[in-house]
């Protein structure tokens, strides 16, 4: 089994994807190469996608339709994002990455 340490109190031997430290319990402690890459893009994909439905909500009408168009580009936004961070991530595994 693939180790690593705990990102939050350095401890060794922690495996990948676990999802308490032994020593310190932690969540998350040593999170896997598709963990990361799905939610930061997933999180870049949010903000991206509020903000341009946000512009094109204010250029389109009032302060309720920037509103709605906001939440449905945070919508699309996260599903692009996380289905690019998928990707990111599953590439990156079988290259080796860990």
């Amino acid at each position: 089994m693939a180790t690593g340490k705990c990102r939050h109190c350095g401890y060794e031997p922690v495996a990948y994807d676990a999802d308490i430290c032994p020593n310190c319990a932690r969540w998350h402690p040593n999170p896997g190469v598709v963990s990361k890459y799905a939610g930061i893009s997933t999180w870049i994909g949010i903000l991206l996608g509020s903000g341009a439905g946000a512009i094109w909500g204010a250029s389109v009408g009032g302060i309720i339709t920037v509103i709605i168009q906001s939440l449905m580009g945070a919508l699309v936004g996260c599903m692009v994002g996380l289905v690019s961070g998928l990707t990111i991530g599953v590439t990156a595994w079988l290259c080796g990455k860990r």
